[in-house]
């Protein structure tokens, strides 16, 4: 069962390090519509992480320790993030950039709006 198996390495580090298990440090989302990986993300992890933690398709959590970064991060894929009733991240795509004051602010700087127009869509996890 993979929620004992999550269970218990939680149970385990939390133990190591006489640490609070239940604790979320910290939550991170990508903000940058062009950060993209060509790859899988599986054949090489740490190059990997080095560029996911940019793009708007990728969310991690800090966990377990009230400490940064914690000890065990929580990846969400294609994240919707809802703040005070308004859709920030939908599915991944920075719905955000979409409203008209976030739209006149980009498109006033054509280099910014090529980033946000055509956002890529690869992230190493093989669906392209």
């Amino acid at each position: 069962n993979e929620v004992e198996k999550i269970e218990s390495h939680y149970q385990f580090v939390a133990e190591k390090y006489n640490i609070d298990r239940n604790v979320i440090h910290s939550w991170h989302a990508g903000i940058h519509p062009q950060n993209g990986y060509a790859g899988l993300a599986a054949d090489d992890l740490t190059r990997w992480s080095g560029s996911a933690f940019g793009n708007p398709r990728y969310l991690h959590l800090h966990t377990c320790g009230d400490y940064a970064p914690g000890e065990i991060c929580i990846s969400v894929f294609d994240p919707t993030i809802v703040a005070d009733d308004t859709v920030l991240w939908d599915k991944g795509r920075l719905s955000f950039a979409d409203t008209p004051e976030i739209r006149k602010l980009i498109h006033g700087h054509p280099g910014v709006a090529r980033l946000f127009d055509k956002p890529q869509h690869d992230f190493g996890l093989g669906e392209s």
